[in-house]
């Protein structure tokens, strides 16, 4: 018997697929066929999850000759300047360097301007009362665009490029591998050419705090710095525009929890962490390669085999979340890894943090009344993604 098809089958509603459930009982480490053809190993249960995140003997650098593929084609493992690709030592010395510019103080200078752009953005959806209007067109996707085009220093009149570089380059069809290579190749000359400009006219923005992010006399090389830009932009677009949309119209589906954002704005950051783990953004989890035996909680991997550790399934685990099926705002215990562990710990994740609690702040003091438009069985979803997204979230008030 051939293994199970990945990633699975959209659910009605983008719920976590039901086989999920039946693997963290039943097969907690069994075989998947990637659409590249490999089997890997599905990691499905929170403990072993989080130990293929933290465990070091698993490898993220896929380029060695006979590493399993998520696609055959082109795909984000070929970027080996790019930290998740990257093992110790040198993530350990790229991490180093980025983590001076990626600081928290660093990033809540930029919370002011966020908030400006969500405010802007909010209103013109507000002047078009009382709707319907598209959350995606109007939000979720321009706000994250915006704000990591602002932090690399990227003209407004360049950001229709960004999204289409961004879209080519998670896209997850086979159909689409050449356009990915032709898509990376066009991206590294434009910030080959934006890391010149900042570098002959340095300003204060997040791009030239890697420039100049040092340590010893050592620097991000240009190839390092290139690779970490278009991260930001993989990482930083897709994934916040994703939790924006898929946590409205989670909230929206639970009108009751809305109100209660609505009467007490102060709820905002645990429901942002509540949207994280109850509606992880991604479709797939970044593939690693064991690099000798290793016996995870539920079983051993061999020395060679590939393990795709899914979040998803992992915070649906009833043995780490309380009814983890249920939406809860008010949820105590949230140790959530939507932003992974160990050495790969997301280096964005305050910054993406800090925008979905100024959209869903602005959100909820802007619209108390909020609602769908349609049917929430009607919601069409962006399919053959690398993250599971709203295409199109029509809302009213």
């Amino acid at each position: 018997m051939s293994a199970e098809f990945f990633p699975f089958p959209e659910e009605p509603l983008g719920a976590v697929p039901q086989s999920c459930a039946w693997r963290r009982e039943s097969d907690p480490l069994g075989q998947v066929t990637l659409p590249s053809g490999d089997a890997v190993r599905l990691a499905v249960r929170f403990e072993d999850v989080e130990a293929v995140l933290t465990d070091p003997r698993f490898s993220r650098d896929l380029s060695k000759p006979g590493c399993p593929r998520l696609q055959s084609g082109a795909d984000m493992s070929d970027d080996r300047d790019t930290l998740i690709n990257m093992d110790p030592p040198r993530h350990t010395r790229v991490r180093r360097l980025l983590s001076r510019a990626f600081t928290v103080r660093n990033i809540e200078k930029l919370r002011p301007r966020i908030r400006e752009i969500v405010q802007e953005l909010v209103d013109d959806m507000a002047a078009a009362a009382p709707g319907p209007v598209d959350l995606m067109a109007g939000l979720a996707e321009p706000l994250p665009m915006r704000v990591i085009a602002g932090v690399l220093g990227v003209a407004d009149s360049d950001l229709a490029q960004f999204r289409h570089w961004s879209y080519v380059a998670m896209s997850i069809t086979p159909d689409m591998a050449d356009e990915r290579v032709t898509g990376r190749e066009e991206f590294f000359a434009y910030l080959v050419d934006l890391i010149e400009q900042h570098r002959r006219e340095p300003g204060t923005d997040l791009l030239d705090a890697m420039i100049q992010a040092t340590e010893d006399g050592d620097r991000l090389s240009e190839a390092e710095l290139c690779d970490t830009a278009r991260s930001l932009l993989l990482a930083g677009h897709e994934t916040t525009m994703t939790s924006i949309g898929r946590g409205i119209f989670t909230l929206l589906r639970h009108p009751e929890q809305y109100a209660q954002l609505v009467a007490d704005p102060s709820l905002v950051p645990a429901a942002v962490e509540e949207v994280l783990r109850h509606d992880f953004p991604a479709e797939v989890g970044f593939l690693r390669v064991a690099t000798q035996d290793v016996d995870l909680p539920s079983g051993q991997v061999r020395r060679g085999e590939g393990v795709m550790p899914l979040i998803s399934s992992a915070h649906r685990d009833t043995k780490k979340f309380a009814d983890p099926d249920r939406f809860d705002i008010h949820r105590v215990d949230n140790a959530h890894i939507a932003f992974g562990k160990g050495a790969h710990y997301c280096i964005g994740a305050y910054l993406a943090r800090v925008q979905l609690q100024e959209a869903y702040d602005v959100i909820v003091r802007t619209f108390p009344d909020l609602r769908l438009a349609v049917p929430a069985e009607e919601i069409v979803w962006k399919p053959d993604m690398m993250t599971h997204a709203i295409a199109e979230l029509p809302i009213t008030w």
